[in-house]
């Protein structure tokens, strides 16, 4: 490890970078690797929340589902969700075919 030192010293440019060459080292890697399939799971879950709201706003949109009890505290934003709510399925098909 010496060599590290001297790089160190001089400044190089891969200073501090160390060399994967233990097998405990290369098991650490391939679990580091291995965690991004639990980002591919949180995109999933958002991708499935995202089709949900987007279900809800199609329904409520085309007045299969009631916003309130009380239709005079309709918002004028619920007669868009018509389009909003189609347009935010077909993004999230996109992006789910995507990944």
């Amino acid at each position: 490890m010496t060599w590290m030192k001297h790089e160190i010293a001089a400044g190089h440019k891969n200073a501090g970078a160390i060399p994967i060459s233990t097998p405990q080292q290369q098991r650490l890697m391939h679990r580091t690797f291995k965690a991004g399939s639990t980002r591919m799971i949180g995109t999933y879950i958002d991708e499935f929340i995202m089709f949900c709201a987007g279900l809800w706003m199609t329904c409520v949109g085309f007045g299969y589902l009631s916003f309130s009890r009380n239709q005079a505290h309709k918002l004028p934003l619920v007669r868009h969700f018509m389009w909003m709510g189609p347009l935010l399925l077909v993004i999230t098909v996109v992006l789910t075919v995507a990944s």
